[in-house]
């Protein structure tokens, strides 16, 4: 699956027409037009690529959330959660402790870059995603599908404890943050 989610990246970015941040919009073929949120960006792409991934995933919703996607996840993969295992292709994702009942319940990024140095606690990690804020070094000039930096928070263990959203907002988000590989 790495390769196809690879695969599917590579379809997005060549097809691009028109891209932004809507909630719970799907797409169904790679045409050009991705307005989507995170997490409907994801239940997309595993329609397409695992559609029995999918539908184990949302039973009958249209579209499943980043929260539900970490339960899943942590639930029925094998995942990982220190840095040094996190390899390109690699699915990251993190959930609210407090999931609304509206908006935001996490977050979902296609890892394409990893920063090697195993010497700062921030750690640079390139992304794909859709978001409606961009990350650093973002393709995105506004919110849609794109790639961008974030900056993983990194213990003396090597475990992932937190995120930093890009290099213009100061906050980490202290949360558990995990990866899987498709």
């Amino acid at each position: 699956m790495i390769h196809s989610l690879l695969d599917s990246i590579f379809k997005i970015k060549t097809s691009l027409k028109t891209t932004s941040f809507k909630r719970g919009g799907l797409f169904y073929s790679y045409s050009g037009d991705y307005h989507c949120d995170c997490a409907s960006f994801f239940s997309s792409l595993l329609s397409i690529e695992r559609p029995k991934l999918y539908k184990d995933i949302v039973g009958e919703a249209k579209y499943f959330k980043s929260y539900e996607f970490y339960d899943y996840v942590r639930n029925h993969f094998e995942f990982k959660s220190h840095y040094s295992k996190l390899e390109v292709g690699d699915i990251l994702c993190w959930r609210k402790d407090s999931v609304p009942k509206s908006g935001d319940t996490g977050h979902m990024a296609i890892v394409i870059d990893l920063e090697m140095s195993t010497k700062k606690s921030l750690r640079r990690v390139r992304v794909f995603d859709c978001t409606k804020t961009p990350h650093a070094c973002d393709t995105r000039e506004q919110s849609g599908v794109g790639e961008g930096d974030i900056f993983l928070q990194v213990n003396s263990n090597d475990e992932i404890q937190g995120v930093r959203w890009s290099d213009k907002i100061d906050k980490i988000k202290r949360t558990q943050i995990i990866a899987i590989t498709l």
